[in-house]
This record gives C-alpha cells, sequence and structure tokens, in this order.
C-alpha cells in the first residue's frame, strides 16, 4: 500500500509545507492562484524532462505512476518539505488528483474567492470535480488565514 501525503503547519507568521506524490498544494493570495508542490509522478517527469506537454502526459497511459509517495518503507521516502511566509488573507487549498485533475485552475480560483465557508467551498469543489469527470479519490481541506495571523 502508498499514498500521497501534503500537509501545512502554521507557525506565527510562517507556513511549513510537507509533499509526497501527487495531491497538491494552492496558495489563492488576492487574486493570483499558485501550485506550492511538485507532483511526484511519472507524467510530471516527463514534462519536466520537456519530452510530454501537460495535456499529453495528463493522458499518458502510467503518467499517473508515482516515484515518490509514502508507505511502509521509509527508507525510500523522500518527502519535500518547504516554508513560506504567511499573509493575511492567504487560502490555501489541499486536494488530491481526483480535484486537480478535474477543475480547471480558474474554476479553483473562482471558488476558493468566494465568500463562503470553507465547509461549503469544499463541498462546492467535490460537485466540481464530479461535474468534470473526477474519477479518482476527491479529498480537499481549505484553509483560510485571517487578519489575526
Amino acid at each position: 500500500m502508498s499514498t500521497t501525503l501534503t500537509g501545512i503547519l502554521s507557525v506565527a507568521r510562517r507556513l511549513y509545507i510537507v509533499h509526497s506524490g501527487d495531491s497538491r498544494c494552492y496558495r489563492l493570495r488576492g487574486s493570483t492562484l499558485n501550485v506550492l508542490t511538485d507532483d511526484h509522478s511519472r507524467a510530471q517527469l516527463e514534462i519536466d524532462a520537456g519530452t510530454m506537454d501537460r495535456e499529453a502526459a495528463r493522458k499518458s497511459p502510467g503518467g499517473n505512476c508515482l516515484w515518490n509517495y509514502l508507505t511502509s518503507d521509509y527508507a525510500r521516502l523522500r518527502p519535500d518539505v518547504g516554508s513560506l511566509p504567511l499573509e493575511p488573507g492567504d487560502i490555501f487549498l489541499l486536494c488530491t488528483d481526483g480535484i486537480s485533475d478535474a477543475v480547471p485552475a480558474e474554476k479553483l480560483k473562482q471558488l476558493l474567492s468566494s465568500r463562503v465557508s470553507a465547509e461549503n467551498i469544499c463541498k462546492s469543489l467535490i460537485a466540481a470535480a464530479n461535474e468534470g469527470g473526477g474519477g479518482d479519490d476527491l479529498t480537499v481541506i481549505v484553509a483560510r488565514f485571517g487578519a489575526s495571523v
């Protein structure tokens, strides 16, 4: 068995990220949506090497095979670990590839920008992924950092 892991921890005005696999962490700051993690998949290796574009890699058989993931063989795990400063109003989205593959970035941005609860944003993201053909697991977390951060 293996799985992906993408987690965040806020301490004071800093966000720490740990990541392994192809789940993702996004940050919406103002009107800019950024992906803060790199997919640890065969498809991403092909994209990084310039041998495949994103659309071809998405459709590639075996492209979703992971080269780095959480498993009981701890000796082979090589998680990405990093940190960045937080700003009031930052919104973070942690999601599995069932969300990121099925929901276009503009839709992610639109839903994250809405003034509804984080719970309702999560429900909307799952609905959008299902409408977009999300055939994989659909796991999502939304975290907002306010002025008191």
